[in-house]
């Protein structure tokens, strides 16, 4: 098993004693951290954000929602306004 060094010269390092924060940099929770965001990037991150959630997110339902009320209508037409279908047929 090891064990601490029991020598006099070494000394304890305290890692918070010599950490400094570069300027212009935003920290973040404990040791993260967030660069400065240029306006430009940001104006283009948003977009491709809003053009992501479209494209991935809202298409699926609007496609799922679309489905459904073809095959709403589709049957709504057979029941009621196709001519040729009897009762029966109907029920």
């Amino acid at each position: 098993m090891a064990r601490p060094s029991s020598n006099p010269k070494t000394k304890q390092l305290n890692p918070h004693d010599a950490f400094t924060i570069p300027g212009g940099l935003d920290i973040e929770g404990r040791l993260e951290f967030k660069p400065p965001e240029d306006p430009d990037a940001k104006r283009h991150r948003l977009r491709h954000e809003v053009w992501s959630f479209w494209v991935k997110e809202a298409s699926t339902y609007i496609v799922a929602l679309l489905v459904l009320l073809m095959t709403a209508a589709y049957c709504f037409w057979i029941l009621f306004f196709k001519a040729g279908t009897d009762l029966e047929e109907r029920r």
